[in-house]
């Protein structure tokens, strides 16, 4: 790398920190991509691939509404320090509700919006649902809890919050589930996200992360206490831009919001004006939910934003999510039978993990780490009860799953690997 390749990227590093440290912005969103890029610079490549992949799709999408919804399954992380930032599962149920209230339009607030823009009010159908399964094919509720020793997760320490190892929890498959961090941010950052070209590159971090006193709506704090955080945030994930594009007059790269000069806050009045040469005569859309203004003030996306989310979920690295099964319930009708005899310890495991079998079938067994990478994959058969054993000390410490396979039995095993 060259001198001035170096010095681009320590200037780009040191912007983005300082950027994540001031209080004044609400959505660390692009402080936390400049500091991916400056880490990672093959995200601008991949940006610029999936913006032709989305616009190519925006171009194919129908016009009119097809009542075809998409439903995402979420896990909603809760880490704490402090019994108060524990969030109560009310709080996860209304975060739900509004979501899928602000992402189907079905908002009753967005009445508010002047008449000028009414006719932009758009429905993205997409909703989002608890996850019903884990990546192991077992129940759960679709939240986690981790109390952690950390008691804030600032500018320093905000990648800790999705490794077990460092106080936060490792993310679940991210190409089957949107992950919702909620947990104690530094100061008065909101939230932040992940872009698709992010996750991409970086799969162990591709979330959504929300401060907890943001989050849902009881005993969360006024001006932010009606969910719209995570909206705005699960709207970045989506790829979505800050309706300012991020500098002066900047571009959004949607067609149907005016251009404006810089965030607003709290709730202009309207018309709110910017000095753009795009702004146009009804001035800001700042009921927007990628404005910055507070969450009884922002309640629509236009058609362009829902056009561009559901492009973004046409693209390798979010179509995935289209098709996730983890809204379903576990079905137990092709579990191994229990004759068969399924044993696998020691867990925790160390070096090595015994599965015991009794069948005379082939039984196939695969380790997936928990973004879903195949670590390991073996087909044994059997005669009897059997043995095997599988080898684990190239495997770096967390949470793997088996699954092992025997005709169309399956079953799933959680497996811990220190």
């Amino acid at each position: 790398m060259s001198k001035i390749s170096t010095v681009i990227l320590v200037i780009c590093y040191l912007t983005s920190t300082y950027l994540f440290s001031q209080h004044s912005e609400k959505c660390a969103h692009k402080a936390f991509r400049d500091a991916a890029i400056a880490k990672n610079p093959a995200i601008l490549e991949i940006a610029k691939q999936n913006e032709r992949l989305i616009q190519q799709a925006i171009n194919q999408l129908p016009t009119q509404k097809t009542n075809n919804h998409i439903t995402i399954p979420v896990v909603f992380h809760i880490i704490y320090n402090t019994p108060e930032q524990n969030v109560a599962d009310v709080r996860v149920t209304e975060q739900l509700d509004v979501l899928n209230a602000d992402f189907e339009a079905a908002n009753t607030d967005k009445s508010i919006v002047p008449t000028p823009f009414q006719a932009l009010i758009a429905n993205s159908e997409i909703q989002f649902c608890l996850a019903k399964t884990d990546p192991i094919g077992n129940t759960t509720t679709g939240i986690t809890r981790t109390q952690t020793q950390v008691d804030t997760f600032n500018k320093d320490k905000t990648k800790w919050l999705f490794y077990t190892d460092s106080g936060g929890v490792n993310i679940w498959n991210p190409k089957q589930y949107l992950n919702i961090y909620v947990c104690p941010i530094e100061a008065t950052t909101l939230g932040f996200a992940s872009f698709p070209d992010m996750g991409q590159v970086t799969p162990a971090e591709d979330g959504v992360v929300i401060n907890f006193w943001a989050f849902g709506k009881t005993g969360s704090t006024a001006p932010n206490n009606l969910g719209r955080t995570a909206t705005h945030e699960v709207g970045h994930y989506l790829n979505l831009f800050h309706i300012w594009g991020d500098e002066n007059c900047g571009n959004d790269s949607v067609a149907d919001t005016p251009e404006q000069a810089d965030k607003n806050n709290g709730c202009p009045t309207f018309p709110k004006p910017s000095n753009c040469p795009n702004n146009g005569p009804n001035g800001d859309l700042y009921n927007n939910y990628m404005d910055y203004t507070d969450d009884n003030c922002t309640v629509m996306f236009t058609k362009g934003q829902a056009a561009r989310m559901n492009a973004a979920l046409q693209i390798p690295w979010r179509n995935t999510l289209t098709t996730a099964t983890a809204c379903n319930m576990v079905s137990t009708e092709k579990l191994i039978n229990p004759q068969t005899h399924l044993k696998v310890y020691p867990n925790p495991a160390h070096n090595q993990l015994f599965v015991e079998l009794n069948t005379n079938e082939t039984a196939t067994f695969s380790l997936h780490d928990a973004l879903g990478k195949v670590v390991y994959t073996n087909n044994i058969t059997t005669n009897g009860l059997t043995t095997n054993t599988i080898d684990l000390s190239k495997l770096n410490a967390g949470i793997y799953n088996l699954t092992v396979r025997i005709g169309n039995q399956t079953n799933l095993k959680r497996v811990v690997v220190r």
